[in-house]
């Protein structure tokens, strides 16, 4: 795994490191412990450096050896995940900015409920009317409120939507002659499906910063402990993604790291 920093710690011996901007948080160092340790050390590490971790990890013979390997021939596949509130749907569209293909799999979601009659029907034999509004449409914080205070709620929708989803954005993939993509799946560690990538992207921050997000998206605290805790934690997806992005700072930081990528990426393939 390569972490996208590109900045320098105030503190190398304490494990914070910090982003330019002051409204970062600062890596746990109980996140340095792991194998995120072997890329930051605490140590700075300037640009050219962390362009070369990039390259590393996008050597051409690899990359081609990996995309045979995967579920779709010819195209380069990006999974990006991360904890709730980390800044997944920033990066989704500094991808789509910069010409990649990209797919937000809560918008698909979003989609099935919204048009799906076979969906609709099943919601309604589980819950009734209760999760529809007096306009006969779904209504998604009510569905919310329920998954999210029952597990076994929420496996019963994840298991009539992740199929559906899933579906859809291989699909999409498949059916357009578009070769690079991005796709955001939150629960891409939890349901297992790093196989369907070529790389696995996955945004970090800390649970305070996390808290303090949905709190002010409206949620209570109690329901933002309550989303934070039915993900895996971002320490535990960080270390089994390929690359970790960190999404605690500003958007120009965020957008910094994944440029980065980006530009090591296109170095990569091959001249016309």
């Amino acid at each position: 795994m390569v972490v996208g920093v590109g900045f320098e710690p105030t503190n190398a011996r304490s494990g914070r490191i910090y982003s330019p901007h002051p409204l970062a948080t600062w890596i746990p160092y109980q996140l340095r412990k792991g194998k995120i340790v072997r890329e930051i050390l605490g140590l700075a590490r300037p640009l050219s450096r962390q362009k070369k971790i990039f390259q590393g990890l996008l050597e051409s013979d690899s990359l081609a050896m990996i995309t045979s390997m995967c579920p779709f021939p010819g195209k380069f596949v990006v999974g990006l995940t991360g904890g709730i509130a980390c800044g997944k749907s920033a990066a989704l569209e500094i991808f789509l900015r910069n010409g990649w293909e990209a797919i937000s799999t809560d918008q698909l979601a979003a989609e099935i409920l919204a048009t799906d009659q076979s969906v609709r029907e099943q919601l309604l034999g589980r819950w009734k009317n209760e999760v529809f509004d007096e306009r006969g449409i779904v209504d998604k914080r009510r569905i919310a409120e329920i998954v999210f205070s029952e597990a076994r709620e929420r496996s019963w929708l994840e298991g009539v939507l992740h199929p559906l989803v899933r579906e859809a954005w291989r699909e999409k993939i498949e059916s357009t002659d578009q070769s690079l993509f991005v796709v955001e799946i939150p629960l891409l560690f939890e349901n297992d499906l790093q196989s369907h990538f070529v790389r696995t992207i996955s945004l970090f921050a800390s649970r305070e910063l996390q808290h303090q997000r949905l709190l002010e998206r409206g949620l209570s605290d109690h329901q933002a402990n309550a989303r934070i805790d039915s993900q895996m934690a971002p320490e535990r997806k960080a270390e089994l993604a390929d690359v970790v992005l960190l999404g605690s700072g500003s958007l120009e930081f965020l957008e910094r790291q994944v440029l980065l990528f980006l530009n090591a990426f296109s170095e990569k393939q091959p001249q016309p």
